[in-house]
């Protein structure tokens, strides 16, 4: 009997890192001889042929299966992964406290409710379940999982070294210093601590700076524009939200920029920052969730209070002192080399060996247990 290993996620988006990870996943495990399939509820039009729907699962049932569990949003996966053939494995991405989106996104608001409710389910059926990030172990750990690793995202970074958009270069390859903040325009992020930041760089320090935010805000329009507000009302200038761009403009932005920065408070991981480590930006983060895990030694990291006028120093300090400077890009390469020499193929067939090994719960499995 062929054995077969098949992967769940609620959506698999083009361009994506997470995308991009369980199309690898696929990839190891079609290499080591397994059966493989994605099944997906929602699936873009461009990785449609890589994808299978949902319900197509039932064709593939068996109780020997491996079934592995893409977790990171509330959705009608959660409530079906219970009810499908198979040994179940988890990989958490994280799920933002909904907290951060009820006046802002009130249906992501739910789903993330949803999914922190149907995560607790989950792990009476998942015997084993890895996190994308140290971080992420720990919170299945917190949750009450019992037998947790770390998986972490890799990422491969040849189509970093392509030119970038040419227009998104001409217009802002300029004299001014780029400070950029890669990533969704959403309240975790607290752009409005960059921008705070970067206000007092502007005004005390370098007039002739410009801050970019660089990533989707459609969604989440009040935040958006509540932004806008503040922008006019601190008298920044040359602040840019760029909304949903390509890969090439993101590469093109990461080719311009001085200094990366982010404030989140919330991260699973924060793809952006290995990007940035790769791209030669200097890093100043604030210390919080994920970030420490991911940028390791590498990042200026701000541990104490989010002081604006210490950011602000900081972003000068990266610009203007190229000794340090230096120091900060050694440590991000080092870092970034380390994280990038995981075992990833290795630690991913030993979860599955050991998956192999369990028995297959059933919700009446659960519910025996319960009584």
């Amino acid at each position: 009997m062929v054995n077969q290993a098949h992967q769940f996620v609620t959506a698999l988006s083009y361009g994506d890192a997470i995308g991009d990870y369980t199309l690898e996943i696929q990839q190891i495990l079609r290499r080591n001889g397994y059966d493989s399939e994605i099944f997906s509820e929602i699936v873009h039009p461009r990785m449609a042929r890589y994808v299978k729907p949902l319900y197509e699962y039932e064709q593939y049932q068996n109780d020997e299966n491996l079934l592995i569990v893409h977790f990171s949003i509330g959705s009608d996966l959660g409530n079906l992964i219970p009810h499908f053939e198979g040994k179940k494995l988890m990989i958490y991405h994280n799920i933002t406290p909904y907290e951060w989106f009820v006046d802002i996104n009130t249906l992501l608001a739910y789903q993330c409710l949803i999914g922190r409710q149907q995560l607790n389910i989950l792990r009476d059926y998942c015997p084993i379940a890895l996190g994308d990030s140290e971080y992420n172990r720990q919170e299945l750990e917190q949750t009450g999982y019992q037998k947790t690793g770390v998986l972490p995202i890799r990422l491969h970074f040849e189509k970093f070294d392509a030119p970038g958009d040419a227009v998104t270069r001409k217009l802002y390859d300029d004299d001014r210093t780029n400070i950029i903040v890669v990533g969704r325009t959403i309240p975790n992020k607290k752009l409005e601590d960059c921008l705070r930041g970067f206000a007092y760089y502007q005004k005390f320090i370098n007039p002739h700076s410009r801050l970019i935010f660089v990533g989707l805000w459609s969604g989440f329009e009040t935040y958006y524009h509540a932004l806008r507000r503040m922008v006019t009302e601190i008298r920044a200038q040359e602040v840019v939200f760029t909304g949903h761009i390509t890969f090439e403009e993101l590469l093109a932005f990461y080719k311009l920029a001085d200094v990366f920065l982010t404030m989140s408070e919330h991260e699973g991981f924060c793809v952006p920052l290995l990007e940035a480590f790769y791209m030669n930006v200097p890093v100043i983060a604030w210390d919080a969730c994920a970030i420490p895990y991911t940028a390791g030694n590498g990042a200026v990291l701000i541990k104490r209070e989010k002081n604006y006028a210490e950011i602000g120093e900081l972003i000068h300090k990266c610009c203007s002192d190229l000794e340090f400077r230096s120091r900060i890009l050694d440590s991000q390469k080092a870092q970034l080399q380390q994280h990038q020499s995981f075992p990833f193929e290795e630690t991913l067939l030993k979860a599955l060996e050991e998956l192999k090994r369990t028995s297959p719960i059933r919700p009446k499995d659960v519910l025996a247990a319960r009584t």
